[in-house]
């Protein structure tokens, strides 16, 4: 029977409760049936018609009219569906503790304030609702799926320790709902999807403690949501994906001892999320990747331990400004490893952004370690690139193709080739002279090096007569042959112990070795002695000479080129 006058309640048989109910709801007080907690079962004391409680919640009419407070009622049965589809509800609608046989049917209804708490029922269809003020599901348990779908909401939602439980599909859907305030998730049990996706939220996201289960899909999904406060997934235990995906977080993103866990793909998914800061400390487990693509952040505050809990790092795109944590060069690029394991490639981008936030944060050495892996990485990756196409080639020549594909293949193949022999020498000079233009400083050690090993050599041929004075007029004056004559084995040192040979340059092997090696440096020693070709170690030093020099333009181009940061621009 359709209650919608009073004529309509005296025709019917009411039962205690609902009696009770009427009356407490003409004189504008609360109904509290039993000890007011969650029923057991029907009851003459607990039993409430849905189209009563209809009724009252519209308003009631004149005979029976219901107070601005509106309704008031805890503790009751709730028997048949409560339809409140497109209806307006007067003053506050607080059904608490109450359980409801079927599913609550409030499709574009209008609430002040709609307030559920400690009930338990078979689903919640408010879809479009418009709330004036705050929504409580607080400890609800629900059944089937509660749907807030493209709701707005005046003031907070409040879900704290509620129970959603789906067989299939979403147990708590808020898609696109606007939330003018808070949304309290707090120790709440989801079984089923929890999707927020595309919802305003004017205040926080508060997840603490909650478990959100969906193994074979998304656990939570707040993708594309715009939250003007903080989202706080502390606590949070979620064993299916939790997707941020293009979420906009005014505050921070925290995930304090928090455990993400997917069977497959990304365990948490933060693609191209905005947020002020993202607080990754303390994790307590994750099981699947963490994907961080395109993601902008201002700070990023974290902790050893809570990186290495993950097997795979999506970090392409990552883009912080900030990092609160562990500045070690090799605990970040093991962080960095780990974007690189999951793509199976490299990619330079996450390289290239932590070595920027370090040097923007002064710490400019380990900058340029960072930027220096980086290009060996990029010079492993392109041998890597280069062997896997000379394979596809080989492949391909080997296949029936036609006389030019031949050719051009073949082509390719030479070229090819050539490059896997001269740019791995290249990058490996690069490399180890000046680390890619990012350690200018190792060009000194070379030149060092370089002088000192071969001044011992220029010092042992010397010993043993390999060098003589660099001049046809010494060379053929008697002074000359005098020497000769006096020690044929060592004629320079005879010589330039004469008293004409004391007012030549004395020859320094050191000297001599870096006056070779340096160009565009005369120090005179290399104008003063020679190597000759008439004893076998001056023919040696006499062909290494050349060899020298040009070692020392390229060690000289390539430090200038470090320092002047031609290098690292290219």
């Amino acid at each position: 029977m359709m209650i919608r006058t009073h004529d309509d309640i005296d025709a019917a048989t009411l039962t205690t409760a609902e009696k009770t109910l009427l009356e407490n709801c003409r004189a504008g007080e609360p109904t509290v049936l039993g000890d007011g907690k969650l029923p057991a079962g029907p009851s003459d004391a607990r039993t409430v018609r849905a189209d009563i409680l209809r009724y009252l919640i519209c308003g009631g009419c004149e005979t029976c009219p219901t107070q601005d407070a509106g309704v008031a009622l805890m503790g009751a049965y709730v028997t048949d569906t409560l339809d409140l589809d497109f209806a307006t509800a007067k003053g506050v609608t607080g059904l608490l503790a109450c359980r409801f046989e079927t599913q609550i049917e409030a499709l574009q209804a209008r609430f002040e304030i709609l307030n559920l708490s400690k009930s338990h029922l078979p689903g919640l269809n408010a879809q479009g609702a418009r709330v004036t003020g705050d929504v409580f599901l607080r400890e609800v348990t629900a059944t089937e799926q509660v749907t807030l779908a493209g709701a707005e909401i005046g003031g907070q939602l409040a879900c704290d320790g509620a129970r959603f439980k789906t067989a299939k599909g979403k147990a708590l859907n808020a898609e696109g709902a606007r939330v003018t305030g808070d949304v309290f998730l707090h120790g709440v049990t989801a079984t089923g999807k929890v999707s927020l996706s595309g919802a305003g939220i004017g205040g926080q996201l508060a997840c603490e403690g909650a478990r959100f289960e969906n193994a074979e899909g998304t656990a939570l999904n707040a993708q594309g949501a715009r939250v003007t406060g903080a989202v706080f997934l502390s606590g949070v235990t979620a064993t299916g994906e939790v997707s941020l995906s293009g979420a906009e977080i005014g505050g921070q993103l925290a995930c304090n001892g928090a455990r993400f866990e997917a069977a497959e793909g990304d365990a948490l998914n933060a693609q191209k999320m905005e947020a002020v800061a993202v607080i990754w400390r303390e994790v307590e487990a994750v099981s699947g990747a963490v994907g961080l693509n395109g993601a902008r952040v201002g700070d990023l505050a974290d902790d050893t331990a809570s990186w290495e809990k993950i097997g795979h790092l999506h970090l392409n795109g990552f883009r912080y400004e900030r990092i609160h944590g562990p500045m070690d060069t090799r605990m970040r690029l093991k962080w960095l490893a780990k974007d690189a394991v999951a793509a199976e490639e490299f990619r330079p981008q996450p390289y290239e952004q932590l070595a920027h936030v370090m040097q923007s944060m002064g710490h400019t050495g380990d900058a340029r370690r960072v930027r220096l892996e980086k290009e060996i990485l990029l010079a492993r990756d392109w041998k890597r690139r280069a062997l896997e196409e000379q394979r596809d080639l080989r492949e391909r020549r080997d296949a029936q193709v036609t006389p030019s594909d031949h050719h051009e293949i073949q082509n390719r193949l030479a070229r090819l080739g050539l490059e896997l022999r001269i740019r791995p020498l290249w990058h490996g000079a690069l490399r180890t002279m000046v680390g890619y233009g990012h350690a200018p400083q190792r060009v000194l050690i070379w030149l060092i090096g370089t002088i000192a090993v071969m001044g011992s050599f220029y010092l042992w041929v010397w010993n043993f007569g390999g060098m003589v004075p660099n001049s046809d007029i010494i060379l053929t004056s008697p002074h000359w042959a005098q020497a000769m004559a006096t020690n044929p084995d060592m004629p320079a040192l005879a010589w330039e112990a004469s008293e004409v040979g004391q007012h030549y340059q004395t020859f320094a092997a050191a000297t001599y070795a870096a006056d070779v090696f340096i160009p565009l440096v005369d120090l005179g020693q290399e104008a003063a002695w020679t190597a000759t070709t008439a004893t076998a170690w001056g023919s040696v030093a006499w062909v290494l000479s050349w060899f020298l020099k040009l070692f020392g333009w390229i060690v000289t181009a390539v430090g200038a080129a470090a320092i002047t940061g031609i290098i690292r621009r290219e």
